[in-house]
């Protein structure tokens, strides 16, 4: 701290603004059921090219990736009870979701 109070931290900072990402045509995937048991169930994909599907834990770490370019899909989780994050994401939108596993 200097004498006029200020800090002289040179850490870097970064925001994250949920409002800022386009969800774009993702608004309108339907991921059921939430809470689930282990499979879960994803329609209304868009069909203009891949859509990748990843799950993360409540520590960012990746438990679970697949690309489709189907309309529907069908994801078994192997994972343990917990919150999770599904991240959709196409070449233009993307969105995430939270998930709650239980057994």
């Amino acid at each position: 701290v200097s004498p006029e109070g200020c800090f002289s931290d040179t850490s870097d900072v970064f925001l994250f603004d949920p409002n800022s990402i386009d969800e774009g045509v993702l608004r309108l995937v339907d991921v059921y059921p939430n809470p689930t048991n282990n499979i879960l169930n994803i329609v209304n994909i868009p069909s203009e090219g891949a859509t990748r599907f990843t799950v993360l834990d409540v520590n960012g770490a990746v438990v679970f990736q697949e690309t489709t370019n189907n309309s529907t899909m069908q994801l078994n989780l192997e994972v343990a009870e917990g919150v999770y994050f599904l991240q959709i994401t196409t070449d233009s939108a993307r969105t995430t979701r939270k998930i709650v596993v239980r057994k």
